[in-house]
C-alpha cells in the first residue's frame, strides 16, 4: 500500500500500554539485550518508515478520545482471554504497576528510547570494531571467525557480534527460540580450548570450532548436497564446475618450469590409467604423496591440515580410472618420478572469481 500510494510513512496504533506489555514480556522470556528494548518508536520499511506517535500515550486516553468525538473503535474479542501471556499481563499486572506509578507507561517509554540508542551505537561499533574478526560469505549464509581477534574485544560486543551473525545467516528471521541460553553456548565454545567441536543452532544451523576459526553454516542434508563426478577421457579440455570453478588437462612434451604451482598437477602420461574421474572423496580412500612411505587416509590428510568439517566432503579429488588418487587438490600430490619420459599430463585448478566471496562485517 505504501508503494502503491507513494508513502513515505507508516503510522501504527501501538501505544503506552502495549510498550509496557512488551518490555514485561522482555523480562520474563530468556531473552537477549535486544529484547528489552521494546517497541521502537520508528524503522525503516518499504520505501520509508514505519511510526508510532501513539506510544506516549495509554490506551485509556485513545479511548477517551475516541468517546470525544464519537469514533467507534474496532476491539478483537481476544484481547480478554487470559490464555494468552499479553492479555494476563495487560488485565492482571500493568493495572497494579500503574496504581503505584500512574505514568509508568512514560517510564517505560523513556527507558526504552535511551536503551535503544545505546543498542544501535554499540551495534555500530562492533561493526567497526569486528572487522578484522569476522567475514560474511556473500554465497551460502556462512560466516567465519578468527578466535584471537574476536576475543581481544568486550564481551558486549562479543554478544552483538552474534547477534549480527544471526541476523545475517538467518536473513532477519532469527527464530524466537534463541535467547541468551544460546548466547552463553556460542561465548563458551569460542573460549573453549578444544581444537576441535561443533554445536546446534536452530534450523540446522552449526557452529563449528576448527582451532582458532570458528565457522557458523547450515547443515545440508546427505540428499541436498552437491556431488562432484566429472570424467576425463580425452584432453585437452577444461571442466567447468558447478560453483564455476574450472579444471583444466593439457598435454606437454616437458616439464613446466612452475611445476611446484599448488594450483597445478603434473604427471607421465604413461603411468596414468584413463579415464580421469575428478570427484568428492569418498570412505576408504588413500594416497601416496610426496615425502612419505606407504600410504594415508584422505580423511586423516584432511584432518592434519585442519580442513573445517563441512568443508572435507566438498573437496576436489582427482584420481585415474584405477581409483588411484593423484591429486587432492591443493593439499597433497601424488609422488612424481622426475626421470619418466614425456608426454606429461598436466592439470590446472582455477578458482572462480565467485567463490569464497566475502564482506567485512
Amino acid at each position: 500500500m505504501m508503494i502503491k500510494y507513494g508513502a513515505n510513512s507508516l503510522a501504527l496504533g501501538h501505544h503506552g500500554d502495549d510498550q509496557v506489555e512488551t518490555m514485561l514480556m522482555g523480562l520474563m522470556q530468556k531473552t537477549t539485550g535486544q529484547g528489552l528494548t521494546g517497541i521502537p518508536y520508528e524503522r525503516i520499511f518499504a520505501q520509508g518508515k514505519i511510526v508510532r506517535p501513539l506510544l506516549s500515550v495509554t490506551k485509556a486516553e485513545i479511548e477517551a478520545y475516541c468517546s470525544a468525538y464519537g469514533i467507534v473503535p474496532r476491539i478483537d474479542p481476544s484481547n480478554v482471554d487470559t490464555d494468552y501471556t499479553r492479555n494476563d499481563l495487560r488485565l492482571r499486572v500493568v493495572p497494579v504497576l500503574r496504581e503505584k506509578n500512574e505514568q509508568i507507561h512514560k517510564t517505560v517509554q523513556q527507558l526504552s528510547e535511551t536503551m535503544q540508542e545505546d543498542e544501535d551505537y554499540l551495534m555500530k561499533q562492533t561493526k567497526i570494531a569486528m572487522q578484522d574478526a569476522m567475514t560474511f560469505a556473500e554465497q551460502g549464509r556462512a560466516v567465519t571467525i578468527l578466535k584471537h581477534p574476536f576475543l581481544a574485544h568486550a564481551v558486549s560486543l562479543q554478544r552483538r557480534a552474534l547477534r549480527l551473525t544471526l541476523d545475517y545467516l538467518y536473513n532477519q528471521l532469527t527464530p524466537d527460540n534463541l535467547s541468551y541460553i544460546h548466547e552463553e553456548i556460542f561465548l563458551d565454545l569460542v573460549q573453549d580450548s578444544t581444537p576441535n567441536k561443533v554445536v546446534h543452532f536452530p534450523h540446522k544451523l552449526r557452529i563449528e570450532k576448527s582451532y582458532d576459526i570458528i565457522y557458523l553454516y547450515f547443515d545440508l542434508n546427505k540428499r541436498d548436497q552437491q556431488a562432484i563426478h566429472y570424467e576425463v577421457s580425452t584432453i585437452p579440455t577444461d571442466i567447468v564446475l558447478a560453483n564455476k570453478d574450472v579444471i583444466s588437462v593439457s598435454e606437454v612434451g616437458k616439464w613446466p618450469d612452475d611445476i611446484k604451482r599448488s594450483n597445478l598437477f603434473v604427471y607421465p602420461k604413461e603411468a596414468i590409467q584413463f579415464p580421469l574421474h575428478i570427484r568428492n572423496r569418498r570412505d576408504g580412500d588413500r594416497m601416496t604423496y610426496e615425502g612419505m612411505n606407504g600410504s594415508k587416509k584422505v580423511k586423516d590428510i584432511l584432518m592434519d591440515e585442519k580442513i573445517p568439517r563441512h568443508e572435507r566432503d566438498q573437496m576436489y579429488l582427482i584420481t585415474d580410472n584405477n581409483e588411484t588418487v593423484l591429486w587432492l587438490v591443493g593439499l597433497r600430490k601424488k609422488a612424481i618420478d622426475r626421470q619418466a619420459l614425456g608426454p606429461y599430463v598436466v592439470i590446472e585448478f582455477e578458482q572462480s572469481n565467485n567463490k569464497g566471496e566475502e564482506n567485512d562485517a
